[in-house]
């Protein structure tokens, strides 16, 4: 069931939904904010949409890495899975 919160970026306020619990949400937003504040503290001179969007360009490398990290060890699990299934294999004969 998706809930709507009201949420506060960057001094703006936004409605959204999201099947998420608050303290999710609460968590995800503080988040954003902190990573656009880190970003606009290396440049006095850098606007809130630049730093904005340098951000969102940020974490979508973030989850790109993650997804293939993700994607690595899924792969690594299923390598030692058919290992252990082939020593079981080995000692049933």
């Amino acid at each position: 069931m998706k809930h709507t919160y009201e949420v506060e970026i960057i001094g703006q306020r936004f409605n959204i939904k999201s099947e998420e619990s608050q303290d999710h949400v609460d968590r995800v937003v503080s988040y954003i904010n902190e990573q656009i504040k880190a970003i606009s503290k290396d440049s006095k001179t850098m606007s809130t949409h630049h730093a904005t969007i340098l951000t969102l360009l940020n974490l979508a490398n973030e989850l790109f890495k993650s997804r293939r990290e993700v994607e690595s060890y899924k792969g690594m699990v299923i390598e030692k899975t058919k290992n252990i299934i082939h020593l079981i294999d080995a000692q049933s004969e």
